[in-house]
């Protein structure tokens, strides 16, 4: 996607120098711009069902593409269209299975004047992997997880005096998940006040309180049993300020920064009750022929009422570290060498939630 999403820069470039030889100033001539991306290769993930206790390894192979498309005219709507397939057969050790996943997007941005822009969004994503649903889900670990996601998203951007914008926007998403996890409908505003800076970076403030209807799950208590005649549903609220910063003119250097928090309150007895609070960091070194990355993520819950266990009556608490590092490489016009290592880490007081996860994997990436 990264290879992707930086030929946009190009298309910009291209949409915004007309011909003046074969235009009038003030005809309108849109042009579609697309890329196209197709990568395969392979690596090792060294706990495939994310287990404390016995992991299980395995070899893969991996294969995705991604298809972009985007509409630039010097007046009315810009259309951006976009979607991705990520494919992953495990071979070995007892963990032969396939994970897939998708996603999808059409978005259409309209400029009104020079103060306000509308923005509209459809989205669909399906999931079949291995994750860690012990956060929100009784009981449950690692869990085959299959779904899928269907969102809306409107939007309104406002310029604002002293070079502030502001966007508002009301995603409305509706889950569907096989059998054990339950369906749910998401809604609720975003806001996001953003601010560009003399250095060449930009400051993020996000606000976003969002509303979960579950369709079938009953409400618990505080000790995690169902409550009869119930129907379970959250209250969380995200908040988030992220840097970002170009450090030279020819942008070889790049960071982004963020921190954020949640806080989540159920109905009934509030078993999943919790407040999170997360930092990440990532720094960029592209030179010419490649692009180079590191990222270091790590999160804590801490709940209010889940205890650790019946016997154990400490408050459970769980936090996450993950690292990334990624390296590509032009090898011949328009393909590339791509190698990749993350590293994954679960550190809980409840008993069998603690777990690390190593994946390394290469590929030759194909753009056309």
């Amino acid at each position: 996607m990264a290879a992707t999403l930086s030929g946009l820069t190009g298309f910009a470039s291209l949409a915004g120098t007309p011909d003046d030889s074969q235009a009038l100033p003030d005809e309108v001539h849109p042009q579609w711009l697309s890329d196209v991306t197709l990568r395969g290769g392979g690596g090792y993930k060294d706990n495939v069902y994310l287990s404390g206790v016995q992991p299980i390894g395995s070899s893969f192979l991996s294969a995705s593409a991604e298809a972009l498309a985007v509409r630039f005219a010097p007046v009315g709507p810009q259309i951006t269209l976009f979607g991705s397939l990520d494919f992953l057969h495990f071979l070995e050790g007892g963990a032969v299975h396939d994970e897939l996943l998708s996603f999808n997007q059409a978005r259409v941005e309209y400029e009104a004047n020079s103060w306000l822009a509308w923005s509209l969004a459809g989205q669909y994503s399906y999931v079949d992997q291995i994750l860690d649903v012990s956060t929100s889900e009784t009981n449950r670990t690692a869990e085959a997880v299959r779904g899928h996601t269907l969102s809306a998203l409107p939007g309104l951007k406002f310029t604002l005096p002293a070079h502030l914008w502001l966007l508002l926007e009301g995603p409305v998403t509706r889950q569907y998940f096989a059998e054990p996890l339950d369906d749910y409908w998401q809604f609720g505003p975003r806001a996001t006040l953003g601010r560009p800076l003399d250095t060449g970076g930009e400051l993020n403030l996000i606000y976003e309180p969002a509303w979960r209807l579950y369709d079938h799950e009953p409400a618990l208590t505080t000790t995690g049993d169902p409550i009869p005649d119930s129907s379970r549903h959250r209250v969380q609220h995200d908040a988030r300020l992220s840097w970002r910063q170009k450090w030279d003119a020819e942008g070889h250097w790049r960071t982004k920064a963020s921190l954020g928090g949640r806080l989540v309150k159920e109905n009934g007895g509030g078993y999943f009750d919790y407040t999170r609070g997360s930092a990440s960091a990532r720094i960029e070194y592209r030179p010419a022929r490649w692009e180079i990355s590191a990222e270091a993520q790590v999160a804590g819950y801490w709940y209010d009422h889940q205890a650790v266990s019946f016997t154990d009556q400490t408050l459970r608490r769980y936090d996450e570290l993950s690292v990334t590092v990624h390296f590509e490489r032009d090898l011949y016009k328009r393909l590339r060498f791509v190698a990749g290592y993350e590293y994954n880490r679960a550190l809980s007081n409840a008993p069998l939630e603690s777990y690390t996860v190593n994946t390394f994997s290469a590929s030759l990436q194909w753009e056309f």
